[in-house]
């Protein structure tokens, strides 16, 4: 799991609208979902820039996340499953980064 932030800490040289940015010599691995393009299946669009940050990733049972996140539309909301296109290069990202630790590399 990798909580999606709207914090943008990615250099300017390096800035991007959409994609994988991996910058191993400041231990940065991000990929960008930009406002402009559906990132749901069915079409919703983020108001914003969405970053996921390779060096957040972290993995939690399905019971700590209930006991963390107990009441849906609450706590959180299912918005809609993520388009396929993205999720499998938002993990290309993931996998193929310095950045990430090896266990979670070798899961993805």
């Amino acid at each position: 799991a990798s909580l999606p932030t709207r914090k943008d800490a990615i250099p300017n040289a390096h800035a991007t609208e959409a994609g994988c940015i991996d910058l191993p010599e400041i231990n940065l691995n991000c990929f960008v979902i930009s406002p402009l393009q559906p990132a749901t299946e069915c079409g919703k669009y983020f108001d914003f820039a969405t970053h996921v940050y390779g060096h957040q990733l972290d993995d939690y049972s399905i019971a700590r996340l209930s006991e963390i996140y107990p009441n849906e539309g609450t706590d959180y909301i299912v918005w809609g499953q993520l388009k396929k296109s993205i999720y499998t290069d938002l993990l290309a990202c993931l996998r193929n980064s310095r950045s990430v630790k090896n266990k979670y590399r070798r899961l993805l």
